[in-house]
């Protein structure tokens, strides 16, 4: 961050956007990145006056894997280690652990034994929730239909690609983010099929260089759904309070099971539409009387399928 607030890019660049990101990212900013494949398109420009980490930020809007969106990041551990990494290596990480909340079940484990260590461990100790399962708000912001406009000024010509949600996109569970029964239509089509409620414009220059293309050419073929992955990302967000763990770091995947109070005779059941795989995206540590963190927690997508009768 220091040496960020010292420098200014303003040299030409050329290269894979994942590229040109890690060559700023060693050569400017001296740390080593981490990072997963990135699309091979080949870009070039010149940096106007930025600093290296806006530098690194605009270089992201065009990296992309399997029309996924990379993050730049750090973690705590591996010596605070920088990580480049696309939402489809995310999503193909192991799972690291199981965390259970559990408000209504009273548990006389010992937390002085083996099993009351790993009680505690896994164990949530509080959990707030920030539900944006609105669905109209969510397709207005091109989670399930987008449409990209381009024009090639130097070509004269308009071309349109529309998007739509399919079963085909990755996510964190099995199930996708909204409901596709007759309830859930809306004048007798389903969300996916309003690509008209977002529109993405882009200005291309396919003559700009003789050897390559400039900035704004991955787009067309990926925005509108790595922009739907960061979207649905947003399908259910809590912030959890677990024991603190050292090896816990952002972009690591978790399985939560949220246990529900039952007045029948069964007792508490798993509420699997809160439960599911979540995807960790920020960290605050908490030393006081102790080490615990706060996790922020967010989910693409349904462990339950949402269209089907109970």
């Amino acid at each position: 961050m220091y040496i960020n607030n010292l420098k200014l890019l303003k040299t030409p660049f050329n290269g894979t956007p994942l590229e040109v990101i890690k060559y700023i990212s060693k050569s400017i900013l001296d740390v080593k990145v981490e990072s997963s494949e990135g699309s091979k398109n080949i870009i070039k420009g010149i940096f106007p006056n930025v600093r290296p980490l806006q530098g690194i930020q605009w270089l992201l809007r065009q990296c992309f894997d399997q029309s996924t969106p990379f993050f730049y990041y750090q973690t705590l551990n591996n010596n605070a280690q920088i990580h480049c990494k696309s939402y489809k290596a995310l999503l193909g990480a192991d799972t690291y652990d199981t965390y259970t909340y559990s408000p209504f079940i009273d548990t006389d484990i010992a937390l002085e034994t083996e099993e009351g260590y790993e009680y505690e461990r896994t164990n949530i100790r509080d959990i707030t929730s920030d539900y944006h399962q609105g669905k109209f708000l969510s397709a207005y912001n091109g989670a399930y239909g987008a449409t990209l406009h381009t024009i090639d000024v130097s070509e004269k010509k308009y071309s349109k690609n529309v998007y739509a949600y399919s079963g085909s996109n990755l996510r964190l569970n099995q199930h996708i983010p909204f409901s596709v029964s007759e309830r859930a239509k809306v004048q007798d089509a389903i969300f996916s099929s309003y690509s008209e409620s977002k529109s993405y414009f882009i200005s291309l220059n396919s003559k700009a260089f003789n050897d390559s293309q400039n900035y704004m050419s991955p787009s067309p073929a990926d925005l509108p759904k790595a922009m739907a992955y960061l979207e649905n990302l947003n399908y259910q967000k809590h912030t959890i309070q677990i024991a603190g763990d050292f090896d816990m770091s952002v972009g690591k995947k978790i399985k939560v099971e949220i246990r529900k109070a039952q007045e029948d005779a069964e007792g508490s059941g798993i509420d699997k539409l809160q439960s599911g795989v979540y995807l960790v995206t920020q960290i605050e540590h908490i030393f006081d009387k102790g080490f615990y963190q706060y996790l922020t927690i967010q989910k693409d997508s349904s462990e339950v399928d949402l269209d089907a009768t109970k």
